[in-house]
């Protein structure tokens, strides 16, 4: 025999190792606190990961300079080489004066259409600037309505800004969700109580009484 008896329960066993076959295991339970850290902290993780408005703006502004500045080189290198090209062919040509003629008319139409073609992106780089600053001012008035929001329920105003469209709605419903940041009470002193300790004298009486009881501790 191995010591446990023919139809004895398990569960009188004492044996804590031994689990019964299908009794269910308490569902976990989670608090209103827990909640509410598992947010903070996804929240903070993202947070870190994410670079700020401004630092996005500025690295895309120079990106956007750098690549103004190249196309004008490249645009400057290829005019120089066209006026080349042209007075190499005037060159050739000017013992004949019906061709050279013929070759300034093509030279003419073609700074035409290339002086066309550079309006037409003058116009875009236009329509592109103003496109960025609206979107400026759209992200100006976003960010200092999150902060306003985010003052005024005791939140962060990040995730307001990354996890939402933007919206005062939207920011709103957002930051009665997210945890409340961690304020310090004030210190508060009794004003009969020195900041050692000990309840301080109301009375000349009083004061005689407490002096002497120290003396003779």
């Amino acid at each position: 025999m191995d010591g446990t008896k023919e139809g004895q329960d398990p569960s009188q066993t004492g044996d804590p190792s031994v689990e019964l076959k299908g009794t269910p295991t308490e569902p976990q339970t989670f608090t209103k606190e827990s909640e509410e850290k598992a947010v903070s902290d996804a929240l903070s993780v993202a947070g870190r990961d994410a670079k700020t408005i401004t630092e996005k703006t500025t690295e895309a502004q120079r990106i956007l300079e750098s690549a103004q500045n190249t196309r004008k080189e490249i645009k400057e290198e290829r005019e120089r080489w066209q006026n080349e090209r042209d007075e190499a062919d005037r060159e050739v040509l000017k013992a004949d004066p019906e061709a050279l003629k013929s070759l300034d008319e093509r030279i003419r139409q073609r700074n035409e259409a290339t002086k066309l073609a550079s309006k037409g992106k003058e116009l875009d780089e236009r329509e592109l600037k103003n496109t960025e600053a609206q979107k400026e001012v759209a992200q100006s008035t976003k960010e200092r309505n999150a902060r306003e929001i985010a003052t005024r329920l005791n939140v962060d105003s990040e995730p307001l800004l990354k996890f939402t469209d933007g919206s005062k709605e939207a920011m709103e419903e957002l930051a009665q969700k997210l945890p409340k940041n961690e304020t310090k009470p004030p210190l508060k002193t009794d004003p009969g109580v020195p900041i050692g300790g000990g309840q301080m004298p109301e009375s000349a009486k009083d004061k005689m009484r407490s002096g002497w009881g120290e003396i003779h501790k």
